[in-house]
């Protein structure tokens, strides 16, 4: 007796214990379990304005709408099996499309658009003999779990100023033995690292938009980062090293319009940074790149570090409308589409996303890297809210009618009758009896002579009295056929 109840306690024990120790770790789960993408509403309010304007009746709304997103989902997911990385800016852990994922699987968005500074890409590497994966960034070399592809890229990140390895400043600073003079930005930058101020550099003229596009609407331009091709050394007539010749390229995208694909060039481009000969200093030049984390690092180093600059970042507008327009294209392209109409001349603009969701100005960068499904297999994350919610992101739309004016009742004159409404027309007949004079009338009677008598024939006169009423019968019917008839040709 005494075992069972041991047992009992030791189950309520352990119960106890589970409890105390699961439920805060799911708790610590739950925001990143229920991280929702402003992303996701965007498009479920996008998808319920075209609905209304194309649905007759509730029921068409609802088929509409749920075609759309069914259709939306489909072509996404059928998309997923591109990004191999289950740890990446493209999938979560749990093999889950990002709302990034979504845009690059159609093409929308590549990974250099999304890439805060200082942050760069691989997309290729060596396979080594236990399955992982060699990737050389600037010269230092990582080890990655996942073979880099374009459409899992891994991520280094360049250190631009927290251990002092570049600073910008109002001019030459002789701590440093590298500089470059921006005279556009009227500033300097200083490094020890050659690549490192070469690419702050490139940077600078990247986020001030002075890099070459052949797009005359500069705001459909887009840049890679810098991949350097060559460092080299140049020397002065004196032999001293007097600057590097920093060679390079990097990607122009140059956004389409009106549903019409992007087009990318790659150009070359050369940085110098200078040597300061006033530095006095014992911390030699380097020429890798500035990568931090260590050699050898498995995996992204300091992924989720890396990318936590994107909070800072502002949403940009262009390319999640591209983003959603494709999304809605490929949707329609799909067998028995039979959601909103979305074609290359109806397509998503601007103006029609941020007037179904006001706030996205508040958005950041960040939004694309949050989960647009909840498992790798489910469909996408899409808020449909009711019609009626769609003023702003909290409160639905309200009409305010302003105070009562306080007008009364109107007053309604007589309805006229049909003899006021005739007595115009009558009265300019005045001179005229229109009215239906009474006559004293008899059957016509016959009086014939004959053989000196006189006969009287009368007696059609009685058959007709006799039979009047049938007689009054067969003419009604036949005159109301007559009229009948009558009405019927006109």
């Amino acid at each position: 007796m005494c075992n069972k109840r041991r047992s009992r306690l030791n189950y309520w024990y352990a119960l106890i214990l589970c409890a105390l120790v699961l439920v805060p770790a799911a708790h610590a789960f739950l925001p990143a379990l229920l991280a929702e993408s402003a992303i996701g509403a965007i498009v479920g309010r996008i998808i319920i304005n075209r609905a209304a304007r194309v649905a007759a009746n509730d029921a068409v709304y609802l088929t509409v709408v749920n075609g759309t997103e069914k259709a939306i989902s489909k072509a996404a997911v059928s998309q997923a099996a591109k990004v191999t990385s289950k740890q990446s800016i493209f999938k979560n852990v749990s093999g889950a499309l990002t709302w990034a994922g979504v845009g690059h699987t159609l093409g929308s968005l590549s990974t250099e658009q999304l890439l805060p500074e200082g942050v760069f890409s691989a997309t290729s590497g060596t396979k080594r003999d236990d399955g992982r994966w060699d990737v050389t960034v600037g010269g230092q070399s990582f080890i990655s779990d996942f073979e880099p592809t374009p459409d899992s890229p891994f991520l280094v990140s360049i250190n631009t100023d927290s251990d002092g390895q570049v600073i910008i400043s109002t001019g030459a600073n002789d701590s440093y033995p590298l500089y470059i003079k921006d005279t556009t930005a009227n500033n300097v930058i200083n490094g020890y690292d050659v690549q490192a101020v070469a690419n702050t550099y490139f940077q600078q003229l990247k986020s001030s938009d002075r890099l070459t596009c052949s797009a005359i609407d500069r705001t459909r331009c887009s840049y890679s980062g810098l991949s350097v091709t060559s460092s080299e050394p140049q020397t002065d007539s004196s032999g001293k090293v007097a600057q590097y010749i920093v060679k390079g390229s990097y990607i122009v995208t140059v956004a389409g319009q009106n549903g019409a694909e992007s087009k990318s060039t790659t150009l070359t481009t050369q940085i110098v940074p200078r040597v300061n000969a006033n530095y006095k200093g014992q911390q030699p030049i380097t020429n890798n790149g500035g990568i931090t984390g260590n050699e050898g690092n498995s995996t992204n180093p300091d992924f989720s570090k890396m990318l936590s600059a994107l909070d800072n970042i502002p949403l940009k507008i262009d390319d999640l409308t591209k983003s959603i327009n494709d999304l809605f294209m490929a949707g329609a392209a799909q067998p028995d589409y039979d959601g909103v109409p979305v074609t290359s001349s109806n397509p998503v603009t601007a103006d029609e996303v941020r007037a179904a969701y006001p706030e996205i100005d508040s958005l950041k960068q960040s939004e694309w890297l949050k989960p647009a499904q909840v498992s790798e297999t489910s469909p996408l994350n899409v808020s449909i809210p009711s019609p009626t919610a769609v003023g702003t992101s909290e409160n639905p739309a309200k009409v305010d009618l302003g105070p009562d004016p306080g007008v009364g009742t109107p007053d309604l004159e007589d309805i006229p009758t049909g003899e006021d409404i005739l007595n115009p027309i009558t009265s300019m007949f005045s001179d005229y009896d229109h009215s239906v004079q009474l006559r004293d009338v008899q059957c016509p009677v016959v009086d014939v002579e004959l053989f000196g008598k006189t006969y009287v024939i009368d007696s059609h006169c009685q058959l007709s009295e006799s039979n009047k009423s049938v007689i009054k019968l067969i003419f009604l019917a036949f005159w109301g056929f007559l009229a009948f008839r009558i009405v019927m040709e006109a």
